[in-house]
């Protein structure tokens, strides 16, 4: 995905495949994020949709990159931060 990422700059062509793996991965995740919201443990702040987007931009292989191999996160401690944003904190 890095070298399609770089040459989706020259070619159209490898551009659509970037852009239609990126709806795939965001049509996939609209199933986990339904459950989500069906067991209640979403922050009731957030809706469905923006939710989702959430969940979709920090699961990105880009934000992945940018925070653990860049910014030296461990995997682990990425893996939990988009479900810190997203599930609501009982008090």
């Amino acid at each position: 995905m890095g070298f399609i990422r770089g040459a989706d700059l020259a070619s159209p062509d490898l551009k659509d495949l970037a852009q239609e793996g990126k709806q795939i991965r965001y049509d996939g995740q609209e199933i986990l994020m339904r459950r989500l919201f069906d067991t209640d443990v979403v922050n009731p702040e957030i809706d469905f949709t923006g939710a989702r987007n959430i969940l979709w931009s920090l699961s990105s292989r880009d934000m992945y990159r940018m925070m653990v191999i860049e910014r030296k996160w461990s995997p682990e401690k990425y893996e939990k931060w988009p479900a810190n944003i997203l599930i609501k904190v009982s008090r």
